[in-house]
């Protein structure tokens, strides 16, 4: 059961007076009136509600083995033998059982079909995993990434088919999704940034669309992608990031790198910008076991959402053991988690966030971390529903944001050495090799032409391949036999000196969405028109 949390604020209090007179008739007036006073007074008092909803984030769930896993330490043999769904989120149900909601990155397939597909790692689990989710008390997840596919199509469909059977929200590329508590709707987008980061602020924008139509009180965008084993977050994360923030996100959560990367605070919304793995079937013994759930507090005064900085860090290892990956992920304590925060505030520190030792914000950007609490909501800064923040809604772009990825979704950097059960993780560069199944992955990155005019200050950039969808058919097209290829979304951006604005144009079709198209079956139909339109299995990677 989910703690609520519902404080009322009571402004104004209940005045009644009475008349003590020696005429029993002039009482009884005088009380009538005293009883009609005290009424009128009680339905005035109720002022300004402050409703507060703890949402918990965490980053890659990969339930489910790769083919190339030794099988006596992959997450399928410790289902067997654990033969409890509820024992592997048990390290952190403190945490997970006692908020509102729980939001993870869904990174992998839930499915009895398909066929893997031609990439160096492929995630399929049994579909009764679903209840890893449910006994672990997570209510929703993130499933636009580079695995949601590792089957086929009918893997991804699947997958989404068990969520929805299980009453887990989702939100996939074009599928937004609503998650409903205390009275309050959290909108949920997630976007693959290895996709381009064209097609994945396309996205952002029509997700935000959908959500307000919606009428969602806040929302969540989850962002896969940056470059793999780095601690530093890369230019084109941090532009998809604060893109979110500016188009109307009011949380960002992202994943893809395996490891912890910083945090930041940008026009009053928190961007951490990778939670690392979490409960992840897909390495037995990842090198770094460092994770942390980062927590945040949705503070609403009636419909106003309070701009504060009620966050927290809380670091977690990915396993409950040392020695090898558990796929139990546990809570860090006393020295362990000193070390880790102290960790997070050097991956935070270009951001100048800085948490204290309890995992909360210290100060940012120089100055103390505000939380609210009932009494300081009420005269908080706040954005009003269905609008970005106030500073978000002041800030200009001036320079030029056609940027791609280079980061193949295929990079999966966890080889696995099936002779000594080890996991050996590389920095995931062009090319990587699988020790277990001898796979190379190769990134194919969109050749791009730009144009630099130093008198008007414009930027011109387009690339040689186009979006038209999410997922595409095009990623399928280039595939061949053991080879992962990623090709990147054309564009064109002008960037303008003189006027600091800058105008996108993709080669997408922007005509497809209609007012229904936020609905499942519209997506997925999208999905397979993409894929007859090739006739070709589609591989995302």
């Amino acid at each position: 059961m989910k703690k609520k949390i519902i404080l009322s604020v009571i402004l104004a209090g209940v005045v009644a007076a009475s008349c003590s007179c020696g005429n029993s008739s002039m009482k009884h007036d005088t009380d009538s009136a005293g009883e009609e006073a005290s009424v009128s007074a009680e339905a005035e008092s109720t002022g300004p509600q402050v409703t507060q909803i703890l949402v918990s984030g965490a980053g890659d769930v990969t339930l489910g083995s790769d083919a190339g896993q030794p099988t006596d330490l992959n997450f399928d043999t410790m289902y067997e033998e654990v033969s409890d769904p509820s024992y592997f989120l048990s390290g952190v149900s403190s945490v997970f059982g006692s908020d509102d909601m729980t939001l993870v990155n869904f990174e992998g397939t839930l499915s009895e079909q398909g066929e893997r597909q031609d990439k160096t790692f492929a995630f399929r689990g049994d579909p009764e995993y679903v209840d890893i989710l449910t006994d672990g008390s997570v209510e929703a997840v993130a499933f636009a990434n580079n695995h949601c596919q590792d089957y086929g199509e009918v893997s991804y469909t699947d997958t989404m088919k068990y969520l929805d059977e299980a009453g887990i929200k989702y939100s996939s590329f074009d599928i937004v999704g609503v998650y409903e508590v205390q009275g309050k709707k959290l909108g949920m987008i997630s976007v693959s940034q290895l996709r381009g980061n064209d097609q994945a602020k396309e996205l952002i924008t029509q997700g935000v669309a959908k959500l307000r139509e919606q009428d969602a009180d806040a929302i969540i965008v989850s962002i896969h992608g940056g470059v793999e084993h780095e601690y530093s977050v890369s230019s084109e994360m941090e532009d998809v990031a604060h893109f979110a923030v500016d188009e109307g996100a009011d949380l960002v959560l992202c994943h893809h790198p395996h490891v912890l990367q910083g945090v930041e605070k940008y026009n009053n919304v928190y961007i951490a910008y990778s939670l690392g793995n979490f409960c992840f079937g897909g390495n037995t013994n990842p090198s770094d076991k460092d994770t942390m759930i980062f927590q945040k507090t949705f503070t609403f005064v009636d419909d106003a959402l309070v701009l504060d900085d009620a966050v927290k860090a809380i670091p977690c290892s990915v396993s409950s053991t040392s020695e090898r990956n558990d796929y139990q992920p546990t809570l860090k304590e006393g020295e362990e988690l000193t070390e880790a925060i102290e960790k997070i505030n050097g991956y935070s520190e270009e951001f100048d966030v800085v948490f204290a030792a309890d995992g909360s914000i210290e100060t940012v950007n120089g100055a103390a971390g505000f939380v609210p609490d009932a009494t300081t909501a009420l005269t908080a800064q706040t954005r009003a529903k269905g609008t970005a923040s106030p500073a978000a809604a002041a800030t200009t772009n001036t320079e030029s944001t056609d940027t791609e990825s280079t980061d193949a979704e295929g990079t999966d950097a966890e080889a696995t050495d099936a002779a000594t059960g080890t996991d050996t993780q590389t920095d995931g560069t062009a090319t990587t090799t699988d020790a277990a199944a001898s796979d190379s992955t190769t990134t194919d990155a969109a050749a791009t032409t730009t144009t630099n005019n130093a008198a008007t200050g414009s930027t011109a950039g387009t690339s040689e391949s186009s979006s038209s969808g999410v997922p595409d058919a095009s990623v399928g097209a280039g595939l061949t036999a053991g080879t992962d290829t990623e090709q990147g979304a054309a564009a064109t951006t002008t960037n303008n000196a003189a006027t600091g604005s800058t105008t996108t144009n993709t080669a997408s079709d922007t005509s497809k969405d209609s007012a229904d198209s936020s609905s499942s079956k519209k997506g997925l139909m999208r999905h397979r028109d993409l894929l007859k339109s090739d006739d070709k299995i589609f591989a995302l990677q």
